[in-house]
């Protein structure tokens, strides 16, 4: 199951964050705005302990329709790509105990 912003909002819920529950929905979707803003001017967009997102851009190439098999060029474009950080990464990991 996606974890959809209804889902993250239930979830900050249970967390006690001493906030208001109707203004959680809005704090969400200003945090996601403001990531959005930075990325679309190709600002790259750390957060300490869980990663970077960066924008890429990807060069025009060929490509087939896979119904038609009809061969085009894929156009140049943008795209964001996620590096996770070593805290991260370690704690996505299994433990010892759980080999």
């Amino acid at each position: 199951m996606a974890f959809s912003r209804a889902r993250l909002v239930q979830a900050l819920e249970k967390r006690d964050l001493q906030l208001n529950k109707d203004e959680l929905p809005h704090m969400v979707n200003d945090l996601i705005s403001l990531m959005t803003e930075e990325l679309i001017t190709n600002q790259p967009l750390k957060i300490s302990g869980f990663g970077n997102f960066l924008v890429l851009n990807k060069g025009a190439r060929r490509g087939r329709n896979p119904h038609t098999s009809e061969e085009l060029i894929i156009s140049r474009r943008k795209v964001v790509a996620f590096k996770p950080s070593p805290k991260l990464i370690k704690a996505m990991q299994p433990s010892k105990s759980q080999k």
